[in-house]
């Protein structure tokens, strides 16, 4: 399976581990940025994303960002409205959780 991978400046450290694990387990990555730690808006980025799964160019996305909220809302409308299905993980004091 391709993913496609992004994330903000926030999300940095998490994408590292993630890429890993997913190429781990045999799947594929393209990591579509950012690089580095400085300060990035996340829009561009999500837009990446959504537009790749939406053309069939990967299978899934996955967007890593500070809050896990407004990339995966951008994420979600793609390049112009809703078009990409969105599962969230949410990782915090209360443990795991899916929305």
């Amino acid at each position: 399976m391709l993913y496609a991978v992004a994330c903000d400046h926030a999300g940095l450290p998490l994408k590292a581990v993630l890429i890993e694990e997913l190429l781990s387990h045999g799947h594929r990555v393209e990591d579509l940025g950012t690089s580095t730690a400085e300060s990035v808006d996340y829009p561009p980025y999500a837009i990446e994303v959504a537009r790749k799964v939406e053309a069939g160019a990967a299978d899934r996305g996955l967007l890593i960002c500070g809050t896990g909220l407004g990339a995966g809302a951008r994420g979600q409308q793609g390049g112009g409205g809703p078009r990409c299905g969105r599962e969230r993980v949410l990782l915090g004091p209360h443990g795991p959780g899916t929305q």
